[in-house]
Order: C-alpha cells, then structure tokens, then sequence
C-alpha cells in the first residue's frame, strides 16, 4: 500500500469496486491505496481484487464521479456569501413547485408508489403505438411511464378531492369511448340488427352435422337460428351508463310536452306583467286573509280589507 505525507484519516474505509470481466460489483475494503495527486477533490486511488474472479480492479467510476461532484461543489464559504444563498430560497417553494416535489417524492421516495402492476415491457402495450417517450428511457425504467403517470395523477387528484385535475384525462376517454359508439353503431346497421346462424348437431359418434331437412322440391333446406346483435346489449350499457338516451337528453315527447307546457305558463304570465315572485306574493297574502278569516280575527290597520280573490 503506497504511504504518503498526506492525512490517512481521508481514506474511506469501504468502497464500491466493479470488475469488468465478469460483471461483479461489491464493497469492501480496499486492499491497496495510492496516491492520487491530480485529484484536488480526494487526495487517494483504490484498488481490490474480485470476489469473483480474483482480478484487481478499480473503484466503480460511479462513485468515483460522485465523490468529485460532492468535492467539487462545497457552496459559498464566506458570511456574505452564505447569506447570498440563503435569499435564493425565499418565495420557495411555490405552489407549483410543491406539486411537483410531491409528485416526484410519490414516484421516487423513500416511500414511492409506483405503479408497478404495468411494469416496463416497450412495444409490448396496445399504447405503445402512440408513445413518444424512446425505446432505451422506456427500458431503463422499472415500470411504464405513462401508466405510472396517470396512477400518480388520479392519486393526487383523489388526495385533493379535485377532479377538475383529471379533465383533459377524462375529455380523451369520453371522446374515445363516443368514438367506439359510432362504430359499434354502423357495425349494427351494416350487418342488422338479427345475425342468422346455421343450426349444427353432434351424433352419437361425435360426428359433426349442420341442421336440414328435406324441402318440398326434394332439396336441402338448411336451418338457421336468428339472435339478437351481440353488440346491441352492449351498446345499450354505454347509452345507459352515459347518460345518453333520449330522455337523459330531454328529447322525449313527454319531456317535450312538459317543457310546451312550462313554457306556455310562464308566457302567460309574462303577458299579464306577473312575475314568479308577484305570483309567490299574491299567494302569500291571500293565505294571510284566509287565516284571519279562520281565527276569527279583526285585519290590522295597515292591511287591505279583506277580500277573496275567486280568481286569484
């Protein structure tokens, strides 16, 4: 082990070595030291020999780089300096900013939820097609970036209780799935609503045979059974579950009858000069007169005398 004048109180006790023959990685003690002076940052080369294969190596030029980024970059050491960095914090975080911080701490913490029921398989998902994040960043992640996005943003959305978080979300899906409607829709009209099947048995040796029996002219005739469109029930879920039908978009002719009838009601009124609150108060008063009436008791001075408006 080379020994110099330099403090042996700086050399680090553990390191992390990687042998490139064989692809190992561990941390140990290093069983040689040399003096490293072109390293203003550590004074020191480690070196040990492969718990695997036996050969000498270096330290992981991993750690190597860290240590020279943590030396290189020691921060203002002067007073004013220091205060000069303090100030560079106020106004910080934003709220933005904390959004983001929180955002990254759920996917990379300590503690992180990653959506790893996607894991990372490119090429492989259906939305593959339309990414835009490359093959090799794809790969290099332990789960899909897009699916751990959106577990990162219905999870936050959900933490804050604001769903205005998710609208461009939800906007796709619900063009998506108006989108699958329509198509659903011309597949029914194309093919109709009823899809004949030719009937078919088994015999007793497992044989198979379509259903026919003889016709009137002496050929075959083949039976068919008729079903329903397998896509119409499910057509009919999506109506029903988005709020589709005619009636949800008051197109009915009872919901339009209603509405002829509102309509007609308030025009009424509107051309006698009545309003819904002179109506409210008319109302009001009249039930005031007939109670006085009930009880029995005499009108105040400032009211009106008390009459019943037959038509009122």
């Amino acid at each position: 082990m080379g020994i110099s004048s330099k403090d042996l109180s700086t050399q680090l006790h553990a390191v992390t070595f990687k042998c490139s023959p064989c692809s190992n990685t561990f941390n140990i003690s290093p069983s040689r030291v040399e003096d490293a002076p072109d390293r203003d940052w550590h004074p020191w080369r480690y070196f040990a020999k492969c718990s695997g294969c036996g050969e000498e190596v270096g330290q992981l030029p991993t750690q190597v780089a860290l240590m020279a980024s943590f030396g290189k970059h020691t921060g203002p050491k002067t007073k004013a300096g220091k205060i000069a960095s303090a100030k560079n914090i106020e106004g910080h975080p934003t709220p933005e900013e904390a959004q983001r911080t929180r955002f990254n701490a759920m996917k990379h913490g300590l503690n992180a939820r990653v959506a790893m029921f996607f894991p990372s398989k490119p090429g492989s998902y259906d939305q593959c097609e339309s990414c835009d994040i490359s093959y090799a960043v794809c790969k290099a992640e332990p789960a899909c970036m897009r699916q751990t996005e959106l577990f990162m943003r219905h999870r936050i959305a959900v933490e804050h209780g604001d769903a205005t978080m998710l609208n461009d979300l939800n906007a796709d899906t619900q063009a998506n799935l108006r989108a699958i409607m329509d198509n659903i829709i011309l597949s029914v009209l194309n093919k109709g609503v009823a899809i004949e099947t030719p009937s078919w048995y088994h015999d007793k040796d497992g044989g198979f045979h379509l259903a026919e029996y003889m016709g009137d002219g002496g050929e075959m005739v083949q039976l068919t059974e008729l079903a329903a469109h397998p896509l119409l029930k499910f057509m009919m879920e999506m109506v029903s579950k988005n709020s589709l039908s005619l009636s949800d978009l008051a197109l009915t002719p009872k919901v339009a009858s209603e509405d002829e009838d509102l309509k007609g009601f308030l025009d009424v009124n509107k051309t006698q000069g009545a309003t819904a609150l002179d109506y409210q108060r008319k109302s009001a008063d009249q039930m005031d007169k007939l109670l006085s009436l009930i009880d029995g008791n005499k009108p105040s001075p400032n009211r009106e005398p008390i009459t019943i408006d037959q038509d009122g």
